[in-house]
């Protein structure tokens, strides 16, 4: 038959006291001082200079059928023509163009429409003035009383109207 062995009674461990410990005293840690950022430089873009010929900005094409007026530049340097005006009267006051309205070098155009960017009519008159921002006029297309309302009107590269 098997043999019973004794069975160990059950020992108590020490529980161990709590103990404080000690609470640190907070130390101020000195901060850096700021430092500047630098910030980037914007880069300004190109305004009309000296170089823009104002002779070499005109009003290329005009139709009342889809209502729009092309204002072309025909010289070697990007002209904005922020503050400049286009309307059907001389001086023009109908619209102003807005900052940054760059027209590329040496065939760029600038294309406004009629209900997006002015509200004139083309035909009210039959000519539409262009001016720089001194209200003088630079050009302007006179496509007179009696032309075809379903067609544009503008200068061939002969400088004629067609």
């Amino acid at each position: 038959s098997p043999t019973k062995l004794p069975i160990p009674a059950p020992t108590k461990l020490p529980v161990p006291s709590p103990t404080k410990l000690p609470i640190p005293t907070p130390t101020k840690v000195p901060l850096p001082a700021p430092t500047a950022v630098p910030r980037p430089v914007p880069t300004a873009f190109p305004t009309q200079t000296p170089a823009c010929a104002i002779a070499d900005i005109s009003v290329n094409e005009a139709a009342s059928s889809t209502d729009f007026v092309e204002v072309v530049n025909n010289g070697g340097t990007a002209c904005d023509l922020d503050g400049w005006y286009l309307g059907v009267s001389s001086p023009p006051s109908d619209f102003q163009f807005r900052a940054s309205s760059f027209v590329s070098e040496t065939g760029g155009v600038y294309v406004v429409y009629k209900g997006t960017d002015f509200t004139f009519d083309v035909a009210e008159k039959g000519t539409v003035y262009l001016s720089d921002a001194s209200k003088s006029t630079v050009h302007s297309l006179t496509l007179g009383t009696e032309y075809d309302q379903s067609k544009s009107y503008g200068y061939s590269s002969s400088g004629q109207l067609c």
